[in-house]
């Protein structure tokens, strides 16, 4: 019996990787999007080019996400092993001497995908455990079917696509992993009847797997509550009631716990984000707002779950706000909605009580990104944990109601699975290029700048330059009080020679009291030294200086104008001050040289060069002005070996 059961378990699993694999076998080439070049690509931290305990800190604690240690280590690790690339990621430029690279994606890829059959392996064996206990007064035997059709249709149902082949939301599948496996250990101390050395051990992997969740991401916080939820739902060994001083003892510890780790990730009372100017501040909506728009987002999260379309699936929602009640009427049918579902909660405990826990599972999963907390409002890798178990009662309830007819209900649940896998593959080929990505953004949130935006991008990169001003044109339209589209399409203006079009967009945004100043000023004042105006230039250049003084672009090109304008004193003060905010930069010290040339200050000349021919030794400039300086200086064989170093690199001699 005992092998047989092992059998079953290995047939389970291969079915499970093999079916997940199939689901997710066209997402593998998928490139970095969105939140992946502010997170991976474009964060230095990740960069490591060895591996040891300080590189692995530096990537673990420094900013973005500087909480979110475990998941931010596996993009470093993925980053020392990646195929690196030397190219913008916004573009298919080189980025000589930049220091950025895009990593080949593969991999990345791979990863996420296996964290993802990892944490559906840890569901299987966890809906195991559960359908045993919750059927141990009855017979029940498909417990291994309902699992496996469970672990089956969570792991391939399209709404995980946005979780797992969305490079960044790595730190998603890692929470979700890292909370199955340690409220499974759980379960497995809690009903091992004997060795006390055993459930000591498993106890420990628990608190060890709860420690990596917490650290994967915030909403894990909630996993004492979820531990100490599937307690009172299934095992109650400790007698625990709510009613009783033990009860409210163990939820009061639980939510202490929660308090905690809230206060851990923010550094200070996790209550006063809500009162911080960066927080809501920052927003187009209030709490309120929020609260009541949270209400129809939960019902639409419930109907992507049971009607998984993908032409109903997509990274950015243009969710409309719900002001009041009424406003629209949808808010008040959606309260409604949730007050009959948590009231089903209570009532389904004694007569269906996996539906019940299902229902507290979805919502105690979803109460830190879809409460008060001054996030965005809709995003579907948030269903990655809280629709585990509403799939597990609903593949139950499947069985129960057709027991008398199994054959029937084992064909429909199949079917289910091939219908789940076929979808995701449709929904995964949205995800195969950026353009692709952008275009049914756009498709599918017209009233919204983002998917123009970054379709904008992707057509740059390709160099289809009539369709990206048409999005960029198109986004200007949707957002005409937005930063981005109007700074961009200047941009895009700038950078094909339409200054005039470009200033009147500029000079718009400005009169419009736009409240990012500083890169409008800098790219009016970019113009201005393009038309060779360069007092107004360096005009401009201050002006975004006092909106932002550490705005390091802004320093070059004060630099810049200055010295055009001969003030080659005030050039060198700017370009000093550019230097120390971007230490890395080789134009910046070719720059430095020039200007102490001309001030006839020649060793800080020389040395500048030199510093610029360290991070860019093929600069034939630098090294032709070296030779002019060797040549002033009287030091002919300097000259001649930088003079011949600048026609070698020019190709004038071999």
């Amino acid at each position: 019996m005992k092998r047989t059961n092992s059998l079953t378990i290995t047939l389970s699993l291969l079915l499970l990787a093999a079916a997940t694999l199939v689901a997710y076998g066209n997402s593998f080439s998928g490139p970095f999007l969105f939140d992946d070049y502010h997170n991976i690509v474009g964060n230095k931290h990740m960069q490591i080019s060895e591996i040891s305990f300080a590189s692995l800190k530096e990537a673990a604690v420094e900013e973005p996400s500087r909480y979110r240690w475990v998941p931010k280590i596996s993009f470093a690790l993925n980053y020392y092993f990646a195929d690196k690339k030397a190219v913008d990621y916004h573009s298919t430029t080189p980025l000589a001497g930049s220091g950025l690279s895009e990593p080949a994606v593969f991999g990345y890829h791979l990863v996420n995908f296996l964290l993802h059959l990892a944490a559906a392996f840890c569901f299987y064996f966890l809906f195991r455990l559960t359908l045993g206990l919750h059927f141990r007064k009855k017979t029940c035997r498909h417990v291994n079917e309902v699992a496996l059709l469970a672990a089956l249709a969570w792991a391939v149902h399209p709404v995980q696509t946005n979780a797992v082949t969305y490079v960044v939301q790595r730190m998603t599948v890692m929470a979700g992993m890292f909370t199955a496996a340690s409220l499974l250990f759980y379960v497995l101390g809690r009903t091992r009847t004997s060795g006390a050395g055993w459930r000591l051990f498993l106890f420990l992997l628990c608190l060890v797997f709860g420690v990596l969740a917490v650290f994967s991401k915030e909403n894990s916080a909630m996993l004492p509550l979820l531990l100490l939820g599937y307690e009172y739902w299934f095992l109650g060994g400790l007698n625990f009631s709510l009613r009783s001083r033990k009860g409210v003892i163990l939820l009061a510890a639980a939510l202490l716990l929660v308090a905690a780790f809230g206060w851990l990730y923010m550094g200070r009372n996790p209550f006063a984000l809500l009162f911080d100017p960066g927080g809501y501040g920052t927003r187009d909506f209030t709490m309120g707002e929020r609260l009541l728009t949270e209400t129809r987002v939960l019902v639409h999260y419930v109907s992507l779950l049971v009607l998984p379309l993908p032409s109903r699936l997509t990274l950015a929602y243009d969710f409309p706000l719900s002001t009041a009640l009424l406003a629209p009427a949808a808010t008040f049918l959606a309260i409604a909605c949730l007050v009959l579902i948590a009231g089903a909660m209570a009532v389904l405990f004694k007569c269906s009580r996996l539906l019940s826990f299902a229902i507290f599972w979805f919502l105690a999963n979803l109460v830190i990104e879809s409460s008060v907390i001054p996030l965005e409002i809709i995003f579907e890798h948030r269903m990655y944990l809280p629709t585990a178990f509403l799939i597990l009662a609903a593949v139950a309830g499947l069985y129960r109601l057709g027991s008398r007819r199994i054959l029937l209900v084992r064909g429909a649940a199949a079917a289910l699975v091939v219908l789940l896998v076929v979808f995701t593959l449709q929904r995964n080929e949205d995800w195969t290029s950026r353009e692709n990505v952008w275009a049914d953004v756009a498709k599918k949130s017209p009233n919204m700048t983002r998917g123009y935006l970054g379709l904008y991008v992707a057509y740059k990169a390709q160099n289809r330059k009539a369709e990206a001003l048409a999005v960029l044109q198109k986004a200007v339209e949707v957002g005409p009080e937005e930063f981005r589209p109007a700074y961009n399409l200047a941009n895009l203006y700038f950078e094909e020679g339409r200054y005039k079009e470009a200033l009147q967009i500029l000079n718009n945004m400005i009169r419009g009291g736009q409240v990012v100043r500083a890169p409008v000023y800098h790219l009016r004042g970019s113009i201005y030294q393009k038309l060779n105006n360069y007092e107004l230039a360096a005009k401009n250049a201050r002006l975004a200086l006092g909106d932002d003084p550490g705005h390091a672009d802004s320093y070059v090109l004060l630099g810049g104008a200055y010295f055009r304008l001969n003030r080659f004193q005030e050039a060198a003060a700017a370009y000093e001050k550019a230097r120390e905010m971007m230490p890395d930069k080789y134009g910046i010290y070719f720059n430095l040289g020039t200007v102490y040339f001309n001030l006839g200050q020649y060793e800080k000349a020389i040395a500048h060069y030199r510093k610029s021919l360290e991070l860019r030794p093929n600069n034939a400039d630098a090294h032709y002005n070296l030779g002019m300086i060797y040549g002033a200086r009287g030091m002919v064989r300097e000259m001649n070996e930088e003079m011949n170093k600048a026609k070698r690199l020019r190709g004038l001699i071999r």
